[in-house]
């Protein structure tokens, strides 16, 4: 989703550059080459999800990113009604994680840093794919890549666009 505070990410801006407005621009180039080599036969379009036309909620979607910046992703995961919540509080040390409901049971997945020195590094994340019908249409998709952070969502990409994992997945 646009995200409005990156330098260059308004159109007015001499050097304005328009993927510098999107959130996880690694995970959209990725996957902007590898749909139309799986489906060449279907127009690929690129969307904020706050720019999404009625419809476009009668094709097959594709969405990038956590609730916290992709509204798309956000409404898809509530509608869907997966056992799986992503939690966003950035206002909370620890407020980032994914829920899991196992057997009545709620188990936590959070991204992991490691202090070395006196800087908090990160580590690893945690994320998530969905590929679902779509709530929007029948005989239409959604998949869902997102992480609780950047990095977490290109992993989820990478996962299906790299050669070396993706026939594995």
């Amino acid at each position: 989703e646009k995200t409005g505070q990156v330098p260059y990410s308004d159109p007015d801006d001499p050097d304005y550059m328009e993927l510098s407005g999107y959130a996880d621009q690694d995970s959209l180039v990725a996957l902007e080459a590898l749909l139309p080599k799986l489906n060449p036969h279907v127009p690929v379009r690129r969307r904020a999800p706050a720019m999404l036309a009625a419809s476009d909620y009668h094709t097959h979607l594709v969405a990038i990113g956590g609730i916290d910046w992709n509204v798309l992703t956000r409404r898809c995961l509530n509608l869907l009604g997966l056992p799986v919540r992503q939690i966003a509080d950035w206002e909370t040390d620890g407020g980032q994680y994914f829920e899991v409901e196992d057997h009545g049971a709620v188990i936590l997945h959070r991204p992991v840093f490691e202090t070395i020195g006196d800087r908090a590094t990160f580590r690893e994340d945690v994320a998530l794919f969905v590929r679902a019908a779509s709530p929007f249409s029948r005989g239409c998709t959604i998949s869902i890549c997102c992480g609780m952070h950047t990095k977490g969502t290109y992993g989820v990409v990478r996962a299906l666009t790299d050669e070396s994992v993706s026939n594995r997945n």
